[in-house]
């Protein structure tokens, strides 16, 4: 009987100071909590409150839990004991496969869970944005003539959302790519929040408009440097909002620009 009382402090104690003193890792909040990340196309849905990652959750007694391979080798009809204390082993259904998971709440030293704004930088890391892609006319894989503006535009990206959740809160963050510029090696700036407009080849030159396109006075090789700027946005399921600062994602390319020959009898 004594032995039966005291053998589960004997087995988590050194438990649970192995798990106060190591450091979190990538993905897990302070107090052991897991972050789950999930990734979408579209803007996550215009702001709707993202969804509940985890549902039916309760806690139980951490030492009963811990303990209970032991306890059941000696008593098989042992079972998990339900509490309120803030350390505790919480177990939940996982809403994306349904899987019941688990990990401890209330950490020694009184760790609180992450914000919202916490759960959107963790989102950030997973975010994953597309390089630019970049078309002119004439083609930047052919030769581009001085005095002959060159057209840009780009594909328009789609918004991406990405959400971050722990048992209790989600936090989804939106990028939105905002504008496009591109800065030319001999030192000309195209701002083009439109994206620039696609060349037509169907249609007279003369019936065309474009608000990005540059000229090349010199002949050479000229250096574009194509960016588009994205914002970030997010919403958590507990009301709170914010943004994040915006990224920058740049594509590098080279025109190859040769002088215009002058044709005479």
């Amino acid at each position: 009987m004594c032995i039966r009382r005291f053998l589960p402090l004997l087995v988590v104690l050194p438990t649970l100071v192995l798990a106060a003193s190591r450091p979190a890792a990538a993905g897990v909040h302070a107090h052991g909590t897991v972050i789950s990340v999930s990734v979408e196309a579209g803007g996550g849905g215009g702001g709707a409150r993202p969804a509940p990652a985890y549902v039916d959750c309760h806690d139980v007694d951490l030492l009963v839990h811990m303990t209970l391979p032991v306890l059941q080798a000696f008593d098989p009809a042992a079972a998990e004991v339900a509490t309120d204390n803030p350390l505790a082993w919480r177990e939940c259904t996982r809403v994306a496969d349904g899987q019941r998971v688990g990990w401890i709440v209330g950490m020694p030293g009184g760790a609180s869970g992450p914000t919202g704004g916490e759960l959107a930088g963790a989102g950030q890391a997973e975010l994953r944005l597309p390089l630019p892609r970049v078309h002119t006319s004439p083609p930047r894989d052919g030769t581009q003539l001085t005095g002959v503006p060159v057209w840009f535009w780009m594909d328009r990206p789609e918004p991406l959302s990405v959400t971050a959740s722990v048992p209790g809160l989600s936090a989804t963050l939106t990028a939105t790519p905002r504008t496009s510029r591109y800065e030319i090696s001999d030192g000309a700036t195209l701002r083009c929040p439109d994206f620039g407009t696609p060349y037509r080849r169907d249609l007279p030159a003369e019936g065309q408009r474009s608000s990005c396109r540059h000229p090349f006075d010199a002949y050479g090789p000229a250096t574009v440097t194509a960016t588009v700027d994205w914002s970030l946005a997010w919403t958590a399921s507990d009301g709170t909002s914010g943004t994040l600062p915006p990224i920058a994602r740049t594509e590098r390319f080279t025109l190859r620009i040769e002088e215009a020959q002058a044709v005479t009898d």
